[in-house]
């Protein structure tokens, strides 16, 4: 899962861990209970907030598993994982 959180204090030591300086935090992605993986997104990176064009996103990485490598010409048994990059802009 991946929560958001507005912080509303100076970048420092003090106020990171003040608990008031961060608003509630809200889901913004979450995993499927679904026991199948093929074609299910498989792991997610760590987020990365940026601002462009004065609007917020949230930026991050995620793997799709696409089938296992067990063709004829190349039997593997090797995960063939898809790598993309996604984005949710802040409402």
């Amino acid at each position: 899962e991946i929560y958001y959180s507005d912080f509303s204090g100076e970048h420092n030591h003090t106020d990171l861990a003040n608990n008031s300086k961060w608003s509630i935090p809200e889901l913004i992605l979450q995993g499927d209970p679904s026991t199948s993986t093929l074609g299910r997104i498989v792991a997610v990176g760590e987020p990365t907030i940026a601002t462009w064009n004065g609007e917020t996103y949230l930026y991050y990485v995620y793997v799709v598993f696409r089938n296992i490598d067990n063709t004829v010409n190349s039997p593997s048994g090797v995960a063939d994982l898809n790598f993309q990059a996604g984005w949710i802009k802040k409402k």
